[in-house]
């Protein structure tokens, strides 16, 4: 008959539990990148691959007596008697350096400073246009998306919801003047907005 649940079973202790692995964590450096076009990076980055997941580097060898005291590795073939391995698969595509993190990228007169996710701005971050304007806010793979103020060069500025590099959603624009409209904004036009002043 079966333990009841709960109950130690005969002879002492419960059998141990197994605990699944801790998340694998991605390798963040930080560093400077030049790009052949003259552009400027610096900041946190990792080694990825295109698909978008980080790449984690296999193992180094290790001497015989540290296998033996883990318990892992393996004989290497074709190596020198004790040399011992680790096993680890080769990545089918080769890892790329990809800006992840906290970083400034600066491409002549347009600047991006702020959160990075595998080479796209993500997060927060405000980005300088070569005119002046200037968006700070949220990003989303590279867009406007979630809150965040838009101010043009010569001072008019939007404030509120974005979706994929629109205004859209409930926002607030001001124009040179200092005349406020508020409201629902669809698709960067603003039907029906309330004259704030």
């Amino acid at each position: 008959m079966p333990p009841k649940r709960g109950s130690t079973p005969k002879g002492g202790a419960p059998p141990p539990v197994d605990e699944p692995p801790p998340p694998v964590e991605p390798i963040i450096e930080s560093g400077t990148f030049y790009y052949e076009s003259g552009a400027l990076y610096e900041g946190e980055f990792t080694m990825a691959f295109d698909s978008g997941s980080f790449y984690i580097p296999p193992p180094e060898a290790v001497s015989p007596d540290a296998a033996a005291a883990t318990g892992k590795g393996k004989d290497v073939k074709g190596a020198k008697k004790g040399v011992v391995e680790e096993e680890a698969l080769e990545p089918e595509e080769p890892p790329v350096r990809m800006r992840h993190g906290r970083g400034k990228y600066v491409d002549g007169a347009y600047i991006y400073e702020g959160e990075f996710a595998f080479d796209n701005f993500q997060g927060q971050g405000t980005f300088t246009f070569g005119s002046g304007s200037k968006y700070e806010g949220t990003w989303d793979q590279g867009l406007f998306k979630g809150l965040g103020k838009y101010t043009w060069a010569n001072g008019t500025m939007y404030e509120g919801a974005w979706v994929n590099n629109e205004m859209h959603g409930d926002g607030m624009y001001e124009d040179i003047n200092g005349h406020r409209w508020g409201g629902e904004f669809q698709h960067n036009t603003g039907p029906g907005l309330v004259n704030q002043l």
